[in-house]
Formats: C-alpha cells, sequence, structure tokens
C-alpha cells in the first residue's frame, strides 16, 4: 500500500514540457511516454487538430 501511495504521488508531482522538434507528430511524441496516446496530449494542450510546429511547448501527464 505504501509503494500505491509513493507511485502516485510521484507521477502526479510529474509534471512534464516537451519542447517539439522538427519532424516529430503527436503520434511519435506519445510513443516516447508509456501509457500515453496522441489524444491524450491534444487533450491536455487544447490542440484541436495534428498541426504542430517545431518549437512548440507541450504539457505531458495533464
Amino acid at each position: 500500500m505504501a509503494t500505491e501511495n509513493t507511485y502516485s504521488t510521484s507521477k502526479s508531482a510529474k509534471k512534464q514540457v516537451y519542447r517539439v522538434k522538427s519532424g516529430d507528430s503527436l503520434y511519435s511524441i506519445a510513443k516516447k511516454f508509456p501509457g500515453i496516446s496522441a489524444e491524450d496530449i491534444k487533450k491536455w494542450n487544447d490542440i484541436r487538430d495534428n498541426n504542430i510546429k517545431p518549437g512548440m511547448k507541450l504539457n505531458i501527464n495533464g
């Protein structure tokens, strides 16, 4: 049980920002983070289509 608390605490405290590089797609970025989909990234960053540009900062993990 202590392990579960530690895991959920560290996961919620672990907010990451990913800077888009040339050639990246939402799908390729999502593949770099286990358990995260391109749709998750779109939802967390209020992206309506699949257009992302190099230099954009995307929130990962909500």
